[in-house]
């Protein structure tokens, strides 16, 4: 004969009971959905670094990209080989105006090719001080004109009782032709893109 559970035993058997429910409504529901939204709190912090270094792998080639289309720019051949000659030669005339030397013998050279571009050269003679030469020269090697020291030779003579000192000079000045500009964006954009891919396993490290 089964024995009538007393008052006492009922509130012990419910509250078993409902520590049971409670533990497996935890273990079966509550916990899986803690540890699933433990898992998606790290994925999503995870993927929130991960866009924040491209997004700094990208604002550091864009800032490359600029300063490589600024020296395309500045570089860049514009007209012919007779009218670039001819705009060197002024432009070699106008800063020595500057310094107010007189320049001879102001000759344009042959134009050297390779593939990236052309090599202009210019070959003059300066008679004045070393000073005023150096001054020259040093404008000249200065953005806007962005010229190189090729050759120089110096010739000192006596005349007269004065001292004479003569410069003779081959400037050169570089320029990227039109075809060699579109391959040189070209690489650009491949090395931006490796850039981008090395700055990114950088910060992954």
């Amino acid at each position: 004969m089964i024995r009538r559970l007393t008052a006492r035993e009922k509130k012990i058997f419910i509250v078993t009971l409902a520590a049971v429910a409670a533990s497996v409504f935890y273990n079966a529901l509550l916990q899986p959905l803690y540890e699933r939204k433990e898992f998606l709190t790290q994925e999503i912090e995870i993927h929130r670094q991960q866009l924040q270094r491209d997004l700094r792998a990208v604002q550091k080639v864009e800032a490359l990209d600029a300063k490589y289309d600024a020296y395309l720019k500045q570089f860049r051949q514009l007209g012919t080989e007779e009218e670039v000659s001819s705009s060197i030669l002024s432009e070699i005339e106008g800063v020595a105006g500057r310094f107010g030397l007189h320049v001879t013998d102001l000759k344009p050279q042959r134009v050297e090719h390779d593939k990236y571009g052309n090599q202009f050269a210019v070959s003059l003679t300066i008679s004045s001080e070393l000073t005023d030469v150096i001054r020259f020269l040093c404008a000249l090697q200065q953005s806007p004109y962005l010229f190189n020291v090729e050759r120089m030779e110096f010739e000192k003579f006596e005349r007269r009782n004065q001292s004479k000192l003569t410069t003779r000079l081959v400037l050169g000045k570089a320029f990227i032709s039109s075809g060699a500009g579109q391959q040189a964006v070209e690489e650009k954009t491949g090395r931006g893109r490796t850039m981008a891919f090395l700055y990114d396993d950088r910060e992954d490290r």
